[in-house]
C-alpha cells in the first residue's frame, strides 16, 4: 500500500506485501519516492519490475480510505483466439495471392 501526501516534497512510503517470499523480494523495508514540484512521482525499476510493467504499459490506481492507494498493472483481457474471425462480417470478397502481390507492387510503384 502507498501512503498518499498532497504536499510537494513530502515522501511517499511504499510497504511491500507481507506474503512475499525472500526469493521474490530481496529488499528489506519500504521504498521511498519523492513528489516533484509538478506533483509527480517516479516509480523506480524495482517497483516497475514488481508490478510487471514496462514503458507504455498502464497502471490502475485505486483510492482507499485513510489516504492510501493501491497500484495494479493493467493486464490485457481476452486471448489471441478472440481475434479469430473478428473481421468475417466485414469482408466483401476474398482475393488471391497474385492479386495481393499486384496491389502491393502498385502501391510501391505509387500507382495507388
Amino acid at each position: 500500500m502507498v501512503q498518499q501526501y498532497r504536499t510537494v516534497g513530502e515522501e511517499i512510503r511504499i510497504r511491500k506485501e507481507d506474503s512475499m517470499t525472500a526469493a521474490e523480494d530481496r529488499r528489506v523495508g519500504p521504498i521511498t519516492v519523492r513528489i516533484t514540484s509538478r506533483g509527480r512521482i517516479t516509480l523506480n525499476k524495482e517497483i516497475l519490475s514488481h508490478l510487471g510493467v514496462d514503458l507504455g504499459d498502464q497502471i490502475d490506481v485505486q483510492f482507499l480510505p485513510r489516504g492510501q492507494i493501491v497500484m495494479e498493472a493493467v493486464r490485457p483481457k481476452g486471448s489471441i483466439e478472440d481475434l479469430i474471425g473478428m473481421f468475417k462480417d466485414k469482408v466483401t470478397r476474398t482475393i488471391s495471392i497474385e492479386e495481393m502481390n499486384e496491389i502491393i507492387a502498385d502501391g510501391w510503384a505509387g500507382r495507388l
